[in-house]
């Protein structure tokens, strides 16, 4: 096997891109506001109980809607259109994110140390795509080989064996080291 140098830099590289996008970065602000506090929140329900909450139009009625439909239908005793003809439109003000919703996660990136290996890995994809694969699985993936072999089977999209897996592995550290070296 390779030498324990290579080892321990494909660890840091396979860790590095496990943990490469971090949304909480993206958050630091909304985090620390407290426009998210839960208190805050309370306070803009507080005044009301919930059945008044419930029946609270939020800005307008949807009468001028339902005005614009009975128009356009062209019936003239009609004015304005029943409410049981048209979907209710409730709205809230989603404007602004809630603690739960999704955000961009933020590129990390690789350290600078450990870009050798992206490119030697780009490279080996382009000569040999199962290698790369194969290198990829067994330093970001988790669980066994069995497992790691399986998921290479998926995305390779053939038969793929644990022993194929080792000595695939085996070939594409040989190669890496080799890399490395020049």
């Amino acid at each position: 096997m390779a030498d324990d140098t290579l080892m321990k830099q494909l660890r840091s590289w396979g860790f590095a891109q496990v943990n490469r996008y971090d949304s909480r970065a993206a958050n630091d602000e909304d985090r620390h506001s407290t426009r998210n506090h839960p208190i805050t929140k309370a306070r803009e329900f507080a005044p009301m109980t919930v059945e008044k909450a419930a029946h609270r139009l939020i800005g307008r009625d949807g009468s001028g809607r339902r005005r614009f439909m009975a128009a356009r239908a062209g019936v003239d005793a009609m004015k304005i259109t029943p409410v049981w003809a048209v979907d209710h439109i409730r709205c809230t003000d989603d404007r602004i994110a809630g603690p739960g919703a999704s955000s961009a996660a933020v590129d990390k990136g690789t350290p600078e140390d450990l870009r050798w290996i992206d490119r030697a890995i780009s490279q080996l994809s382009r000569e040999s795509q199962i290698r790369a694969l194969v290198l990829r699985e067994e330093f970001c993936g988790t669980g066994t080989q069995r497992r790691k072999a399986d998921a290479v089977a998926v995305a390779y999209g053939g038969k793929f064996s644990v022993w194929m897996y080792r000595r695939e592995l085996q070939r594409a550290m040989d190669w890496l080291e080799g890399k490395r070296a020049a």
